[in-house]
């Protein structure tokens, strides 16, 4: 009997590791989590990204994830119980350690065997992740988190390391007072910002925190995009995610050997613990069946059922089409990131356009497009034309030289050369005085040219580099100008070099 205790200890050392901790007890600990997209392969892999990611369009898509999760174990030996859960605060301490009836069960309760360092693969969406909160839902913060226990326990306990993320399915308020003017090849559109302000007594005013910015989309009247080539867009749209279409995207596989999966259907919800220690049939196996549970073995992927084809939530977003539809093909201006005016350039003269002005938040959900109204860019008025206007009766528009050189006022070169007398010499006082002195005496020189072609020929030739020297200063940047005064230089010098004596 001496010996008696020492013929019991392997014994219990066995039961000890069999049987690791009280009811309630963490048995797992999560060591890294991956969320990738199954259709793209991005890595969504630092809050920015997830907070981005998890918006209305992609919510209304059902765009597919597969998620990896790493873990570590207490006694590498013994069998334990896991569940994957998704939602705003999932553990109910308060009532025995069960799982809220409001989160979402990605995994079901599983049993694994310790077996060197387990992970497990499963595949989900965007909208189980954001519990099916596809329209409306503000800003709010979930997390994804394996709760352990040891098998045939109702307790859980949560994993400490959890992934945070942020869901955003509500629309910004769209801009207000918005406002046309049309100019030449351009359309200005002025607005004021869509918070409204208050002052309270300490001073303070409203200010929007979740605010990315503002965009402009404009077509034709026709309904056509205004522009060739459409500015980024800045926001995500169904109609630009999925086609508007929630059938989830085609899954691109899983990464475990496996393509094409199903994606998970309708979200579980776990249910509070019964009187028998076990879950309801909600997602979440009944432990009073012997069949409750699946034990697999540590690094399988689990596949958490098959897609609900059928989907009948609205794909939402804005209703019309073209520009209205919030389709990307319309956007024709950048970001902008404040309340004042955004400008539309590009545009053609004497056409009609109808213009759209959007809010984007920082998780790119776009308001309803307000529409500002129609405008039609027109040629500028230059003095010439604002002189006929007003009843002047003199012929050639003080473009006497050149009209009568290219015989027409309405030539090309004509234009440059009035509009880099209006834009570029008339604004300064020397620039006026040497527009009158060429007033002055141009008239008889141009007289002469009229009637002779020979004359005519031969100016054609003088103005060309007068009309490039003009065209290059008002349409090109100071980096064209640079090199066309470059070569200008260049040029003269190897004018003057040829010309010296040898």
């Amino acid at each position: 009997m001496l010996h008696t205790p020492h013929r019991l200890a392997p014994w219990l050392l066995v039961l000890t590791l069999a049987v690791p901790t009280a009811a309630g007890a963490q048995v797992m600990t999560v060591t890294e989590w991956k969320i990738t997209r199954t259709d793209t392969g991005q890595l969504l892999d630092t809050e920015t990204e997830r907070s981005e990611f998890f918006n209305k369009a992609n919510c209304e898509c059902n765009i597919p994830l597969q998620v990896e999760v790493k873990f570590d174990q207490l006694y590498p030996s013994a069998t334990y119980d896991y569940q994957i859960v998704a939602g705003e605060s999932c553990l109910d301490t308060a009532n025995g350690n069960v799982i809220r009836e409001t989160c979402a069960v990605l995994v079901p309760r599983v049993g694994v065997r310790m077996l060197g360092i387990p992970s497990t693969t499963f595949k989900t969406t965007a909208r189980a992740l954001m519990l099916d909160n596809c329209d409306g839902k503000p800003q709010t913060g979930y997390t994804l988190a394996m709760y352990t226990n040891a098998q045939n326990s109702v307790e859980w306990q949560q994993d400490t390391n959890a992934v945070d993320y942020t869901i955003d399915s509500e629309s910004p308020d769209p801009p207000k007072n918005p406002s046309l003017k049309a100019g030449e090849s351009q359309v200005t559109i002025s607005f004021d910002s869509h918070t409204t302000t208050a002052t309270s007594d300490a001073g303070t005013s409203t200010v929007d925190k979740n605010f990315k910015g503002y965009q402009v989309l404009c077509e034709t009247t026709g309904g056509a995009p205004a522009l060739g080539s459409p500015k980024k867009a800045e926001y995500r749209a169904a109609v630009n995610v999925c086609g508007g279409s929630t059938t989830p995207v085609a899954d691109a596989g899983s990464g475990d050997g496996s393509s094409g999966a199903s994606l998970p259907g309708p979200i579980p919800r776990a249910a509070e613990a019964g009187p028998e220690g076990g879950m309801s049939d909600a997602g979440v196996a009944d432990l009073s069946s012997p069949d409750a549970q699946v034990t697999v073995d540590a690094g399988a992927t689990v596949d958490v059922g098959p897609t609900d084809s059928a989907a009948t939530q609205d794909s939402g977003g804005s209703s019309g089409s073209g520009a209205a539809s919030l389709d990307d093909a319309y956007v024709c201006s950048g970001l902008v990131n404040a309340a004042g005016s955004i400008t539309v350039s590009g545009l053609k003269n004497g056409e009609s356009y109808r213009f759209y002005l959007i809010t984007i938040d920082e998780a790119r959900n776009p308001s309803t497009p307000i529409e500002v109204g129609t405008a039609q860019p027109q040629l500028a008025e230059d003095l010439w034309e604002r002189y006929k206007r007003l009843g002047g009766e003199a012929d050639g528009g003080y473009c006497y030289i050149a009209t009568a050189v290219h015989g027409s006022y309405d030539h090309p070169h004509v234009r440059v050369l009035r509009e880099f007398r209006d834009r570029v010499l008339m604004p300064t006082r020397a620039g006026r005085e040497l527009v009158a002195i060429y007033y002055a005496t141009s008239p008889p020189f141009a007289d002469w040219l009229a009637r002779h072609e020979t004359a005519r020929t031969g100016a054609r030739v003088l103005l060309w580099p007068v009309t490039l020297a003009a065209s290059s200063y008002l349409y090109t940047s100071v980096w064209d100008k640079g090199l066309v005064l470059l070569a200008l230089c260049l040029g003269i010098g190897l004018v003057v070099r040829r010309r010296r004596p040898r």
